[in-house]
């Protein structure tokens, strides 16, 4: 499963994959079923080893849901290609950890993430397979990737 994607902003399968994932997330939960099970499954279908797919599922679930407690409301799910509003600011949360990760607390994200989320985004992270080989341009955002008007993002500071 190709995640560089996440992390570079590029486009690839990655990120369709989480989208994926979320929007399945989010229809089973309206329905009253349990997400997880269809989760992994999905996961499995995009390419992910069956151990693998079942964590991603589990992490998925809390980062969505660790989301949508922050935020004090539901995510919205895209209808097309383009996306949803949340959707881009869930991928835009997930390439922010290598940046939290480098330079610590910033403006990266304005109303700030709390250590469970960041946990959450990690555990993402770690099974969508971001390797350390390869290193994203950091960036630094300026305004919150939840608003409607979506996310500014500028290169962060060189160390």
């Amino acid at each position: 499963m190709d995640a560089g994607a996440i992390a570079d902003g590029q486009p690839g399968c990655g990120e369709q994959t989480l989208v994926a994932l979320f929007r399945l997330w989010q229809r089973h939960r309206g329905d009253g079923v349990n997400p997880l099970p269809a989760m992994a499954a999905l996961a499995t279908l995009h390419g992910m080893p069956a151990d693998g797919s079942v964590q991603l599922a589990v992490a998925c679930d809390s980062f969505l849901a660790l989301t949508e407690a922050c935020l004090d409301r539901p995510l919205q799910p895209g209808i097309d290609a383009a996306g949803s509003v949340d959707e881009r600011a869930l991928l835009v949360t997930l390439r922010q950890m290598p940046v939290l990760e480098a330079i610590g607390p910033s403006l990266a994200l304005p109303h700030g993430l709390p250590g469970a989320l960041q946990w959450a985004a990690f555990a993402v992270l770690r099974w969508v397979d971001v390797s350390t080989d390869d290193q994203p341009e950091l960036r630094v955002l300026l305004a919150c990737p939840y608003a409607a008007e979506g996310s500014i993002e500028e290169p962060a500071p060189q160390l």
